[in-house]
Parts: C-alpha cells; sequence; structure tokens
C-alpha cells in the first residue's frame, strides 16, 4: 500500500522549500512542520512515500488535522491518518499520529470522543532546524537563563517585578526572547525555562520540543511536570523539574552555586540528546509507516466502523451545541 503526504492545493505555499532546506520559516508552523517536513525528511532517507495535493483513490493518506476537513470521510481503500498535534481528533480517521504519550491513552482523549477512537501512534516532534548550539567556552558557567516563547505563553509569576528582582540579586540573567527568528541560537544560554504556568496542568496535548532542544544545545532544561516532559526525564541529572515558584527560585540559586552538578546535568544531557536528532524519528515514523500500511477492513469492518463514526461525530456535535 502506497504512503501519501497530503497537502491540499489551496493550502500549498506560493514556493515549497527545498527539500534539505530545513530552516524554512513556515516550518514555524504546525500544519508544515508536520506535513511536510517529515515527507522531506523520510525521503531523503529513502522512506517510500509521495506528496500528494489531490486525495488518491487509495492508499495511506497522511495529513495534519487543519487539512482534514470533518466532511472527509475515507472509502475501504484509503487509509486516514490525521495527524492530530495539538488540535481535536478527526471523526472519521481510522488512525491518529499524536505528539503527547496521553493521547494514546483514553485518559487522554475528550470524553465524546471515546466512543469511536481507532490506534493512535505516539512520535516525537522535529527538533527546532538550524539550531546554533551553546558555546563551549561557557562550560560550567550558570547565569543566562532564557525562555524562548510567546510572552503569553508563560506563567504571569515570570513577568513579575519580584521575579526580575530575585534573578539580579542572585547574579542570574533574564532572557525573555519572543521573537520566533531568535528562537535558533543558543550560543550564550546557560538554562532555558519553560513554565506555562505553576498551577499543576498536565497539558496533555503539547510535545516536549523545548527539553529537546534544550539537551541537543548544550542547555539545561528548567521546567514544570507537564505530561509530555515527564514523559521523558528519567532522573533529575537530566533537567530541573520545578513544581511551583517558590521552587523554582530555590532551585535555580542551589544549581548556580554547584558547578559539579551543572557540569554533569550537560554530560547527561549531551547524552539524552541522541534520542531526538531528526535521524532517530526518522526511524520513528519509518516504523509507524510499517504498521499503518498493514491497515486493513473487509466490508462488514467498514460497515461497522462508519455507522460507529458518525453516531460518534454527531454525539460529539451535540456535546458542543450544548455547552
Amino acid at each position: 500500500m502506497n504512503v501519501y503526504f497530503y497537502l491540499p492545493e489551496d493550502q500549498k505555499p506560493a514556493q515549497l522549500p527545498a527539500q534539505t532546506d530545513f530552516t524554512w520559516k513556515d516550518y514555524s508552523l504546525g500544519k508544515y512542520c508536520w506535513g511536510l517536513q517529515t515527507y522531506n525528511r523520510l525521503q531523503l532517507a529513502g522512506v517510500p512515500c509521495e506528496l500528494t495535493h489531490t486525495l488518491p483513490e487509495e492508499g495511506v493518506i497522511i495529513a495534519h488535522r487543519a487539512f482534514l476537513p470533518d466532511s472527509i470521510i475515507p472509502t475501504r481503500k484509503q487509509v486516514l491518518v490525521c495527524i492530530q498535534a495539538d488540535w481535536s481528533r478527526h471523526p472519521f480517521a481510522q488512525l491518529h499520529i499524536c505528539q503527547n504519550m496521553a493521547q494514546t491513552k483514553m485518559s487522554g482523549i475528550p470524553r465524546p470522543e471515546r466512543f469511536a477512537t481507532g490506534e493512535t501512534y505516539f512520535v516525537h516532534h522535529w527538533p527546532q532546524p538550524g539550531m546554533t548550539p551553546r558555546d563551549p567556552a561557557r562550560g560550567n558557567t550558570f547565569e543566562n537563563i532564557y525562555y524562548f516563547g510567546l510572552a503569553e505563553n508563560l506563567a504571569p509569576e515570570l513577568k513579575s517585578d519580584d521575579w526580575h528582582q530575585f534573578m539580579e540579586e542572585n547574579g542570574l540573567k533574564w532572557h525573555l526572547e519572543s521573537s520566533p527568528a531568535n528562537w535558533r541560537d543558543y550560543s550564550q544560554v546557560d538554562g532555558v525555562l519553560f513554565a506555562r504556568d505553576f498551577t499543576g496542568k498536565k497539558h496533555i496535548n503539547k510535545p516536549a520540543s523545548k527539553l529537546f532542544n534544550a539537551w541537543i544545545t548544550g542547555a539545561i532544561p528548567i521546567c514544570t511536570p507537564e505530561s509530555a516532559y515527564v514523559d521523558e526525564i528519567e532522573n533529575d541529572t537530566q533537567a530541573v523539574v520545578i513544581n511551583n515558584y517558590d521552587d523554582l527560585k530555590a532551585k535555580l540559586v542551589a544549581l548556580k552555586n554547584d558547578p559539579d552538578r551543572i557540569r554533569n546535568m550537560q554530560q547527561q544531557g549531551a547524552v539524552k540528546a541522541k534520542q531526538y536528532y531528526p535521524e532517530a524519528i526518522v526511524q520513528e515514523w519509518a516504523a509507524i509507516l510499517e504498521k499503518v500500511k498493514q491497515y486493513r477492513m473487509s466490508r462488514g469492518q467498514y460497515a461497522a466502523f462508519i455507522t460507529k463514526r458518525s453516531f460518534s461525530w454527531l454525539l460529539c456535535k451535540c456535546v458542543r451545541w450544548l455547552r
């Protein structure tokens, strides 16, 4: 069974990036990062797949949820694989690909959608392409703490006067980098802080990308216990996990005054990073494609599938309407 990555004609960018250009600016958009980038990386690795701008009559069709309106219903000869990312699930996709392990479990699926789910495969998100690694000359210096992302996605405490005063009093420098154009430069980064909030929310639809990026570039990750991060962190030599604002401040001061631990965390991060290089993620995708190519439904199974999914779709519509 052939594998296709579906990019609708009306969603195609004016000019597609060169197959080897992973610094293309629009890869910052999930719909292109997950589909088009994946296709290009798999092609370069020799994994059989095709890019299509129209829905093929048969085969495995993989597409980001943004490209799959609810009106698309696969035939028995089509295997629709929805890349869910942080979107909702597609009501008629036989299979889903997700970016957080929690999304593969029933507890990670919204209640109205649990009636008809299908299989869900987890794959790590691609790391930020074209990153400049931390300057080795910085050694075990722990001074520059960065946040890469939109300010609106940062905990309010980390935008307060108290936070700025704490950093200054303890010889730490805070850098809030909200411009996407600068998210690749880790040359002067000692630690990367990512905390959406201190409420304990698990954010089960979010990936651990910031964590991978920190390990790959040689920076020490400092994060709240979101589900995606907890799934990847094996022990406290790999990342600083913080439970609240006061815990963050205490752990930053302790780490700054412990150069041996800083050095050990940098070494452990370098080992961990190998799991998230693009070459490793290509292998994850290749393994998933081998599985989905085996997917088949008899006429009876297909009829039952359509009936069950149609009921589930109507149920979800009613629940949303009642809300």
